[in-house]
């Protein structure tokens, strides 16, 4: 039944946390799950995906199913995907707020609240344009750097320069 939701050529191609997520199971299969098998959250989709980032992009999954994820692996919060967002980025578009966890990927890596995402988007533009925007989550992302909106990031020209 899981695997009828998923194109893949092959059993290699198939990630269960990612799979659980996207079917919507209940937080408590997933920290289950996690703790059962760890190693599953370090795994990426085909979209280099982790599964933090699809559980930030789906306002279903509780702040303390966000919190737990990064408790067991915090290097999740650094993943970036084919579209150059990072579980900030998704948690932002989907309009999720400071109290339900955006908050605690920021403090996972606070950096992706400067950079752009493949499209030019920073993480308080996605939270602005969501359906259900924030302006204290807006405020806090644009007052960590305020540069971003001339998209003159002091710390991104500084440590990420080509």
């Amino acid at each position: 039944m899981i695997c009828a939701c998923f194109d893949f050529d092959s059993v290699e191609n198939f990630h269960f946390l990612h799979a659980l997520i996207v079917m919507k199971c209940p937080p408590e299969a997933l920290h289950l799950s996690c703790v059962m098998e760890p190693q599953l959250l370090s795994e990426k989709d085909e979209k280099r995906r982790s599964p933090l980032s699809l559980a930030a992009g789906d306002l279903t999954y509780p702040r303390k199913t966000l919190e737990h994820l990064i408790l067991l692996f915090p290097r999740a919060a650094h993943v970036c995907d084919i579209h150059g967002r990072y579980p900030l980025h998704w948690a932002t578009l989907c309009g999720r707020h400071s109290s339900s966890g955006t908050d605690l990927l920021f403090v996972a890596n606070p950096i992706v609240a400067i950079i752009p995402d493949n499209q030019g988007w920073y993480p308080f533009m996605l939270a602005a344009s969501s359906c259900d925007s924030n302006t204290d989550l807006i405020y806090r992302l644009l007052r960590e750097n305020p540069d971003v909106i001339q998209g003159q990031s002091r710390f991104y020209s500084t440590y990420f320069r080509l």
